[in-house]
C-alpha cells in the first residue's frame, strides 16, 4: 500500500507540474500575443500618421501646383491681353496722318537737325509723305525706305538705311547725318519700341488696376 500512495502522489505532483507548465505556456503565449497585438496597433498607428502626413503633403505639392498654374495661366492671359491692345495701338497708328501728324513730323525732323545738324539726310517711311517733306527740306529727302534703293548714298549712310529696308515702321523718319556718322530713329515703330515698357505699364495698370503684370 505503501508504494501504491507513493505512486500516486508522484502522479500528483507529475499532473500538478503538467498544470503548472501548461498555465506558464498560457500565460507566456498570452503575453507574446498581447506584445504582438501591441506592436501592431502601434504599426498601424505610426503608419496610419505616416499616410495622413504624405497625404497632407501631396495634397499641398497638388494645391501650390494648381494655384502656380493656375497664376501662370492668369498671368499668361493678361499679357496676351496687353500684346493685343499694343498690337491694336500699333496698327491704329498706321492711320495717324493729316494735320495732326505732319506737325507731329515736323517737330521731330526739327529735333533731329538739333543733334545731328541742319544738313542731315531724312529717309521718309511713307510714300504719301514724300511730296510735303521734299517741298520743305528738297533734295535732302531720301527715298531709300520706301523703294529699297540705296544706290548713290555715301557707303555709311547707306549702311544704316539698309538695317531698316524692308521693316514694319509704319510712319515717320530716319535721319542720318551726311557723312553717316550719326543715326536718329524717328518713326513711330522706333518711339513704340523705346517706349514699349512705358506703355506696357500703363495698359497694365489701365486694364488690371494697381497691380502690373
Amino acid at each position: 500500500m505503501g508504494s501504491e500512495r507513493l505512486v500516486e502522489r508522484l502522479q500528483k505532483l507529475a499532473e500538478e507540474e503538467r498544470a503548472k507548465i501548461l498555465n506558464d505556456m498560457e500565460e507566456r503565449i498570452e503575453g507574446i500575443k498581447r506584445a504582438a497585438e501591441e506592436e501592431l496597433a502601434t504599426f498601424r498607428e505610426e503608419r496610419e500618421r505616416f499616410y495622413r502626413k504624405e497625404s497632407e503633403r501631396l495634397r499641398n505639392l497638388i494645391l501650390s501646383s494648381a494655384r502656380r498654374k493656375a497664376k501662370e495661366t492668369l498671368a499668361a492671359a493678361k499679357e496676351e491681353v496687353i500684346w493685343e491692345v499694343i498690337t491694336r495701338t500699333k496698327e491704329s497708328l498706321k492711320g495717324f496722318s493729316g494735320e495732326e501728324y505732319i506737325k507731329w513730323l515736323l517737330e521731330v525732323i526739327e529735333g533731329g537737325e538739333k543733334l545731328l545738324g541742319k544738313d542731315s539726310l531724312i529717309f521718309p517711311v511713307r510714300e504719301e509723305d514724300l511730296p510735303e517733306l521734299k517741298k520743305r527740306f528738297g533734295e535732302r529727302v531720301k527715298e531709300s525706305l520706301i523703294n529699297s534703293n540705296t544706290a548713290g548714298l555715301n557707303p555709311r549712310v547707306a549702311s544704316h538705311i539698309e538695317e531698316y529696308v524692308g521693316a514694319d515702321l509704319i510712319g515717320g523718319v530716319i535721319m542720318v547725318a551726311p557723312d553717316g556718322s550719326m543715326i536718329g530713329d524717328y518713326t513711330l515703330a522706333g518711339r513704340l519700341k523705346r517706349k514699349h515698357e512705358e506703355i506696357r505699364e500703363r495698359v497694365s495698370r489701365a486694364l488690371f488696376g494697381e497691380e502690373v503684370v
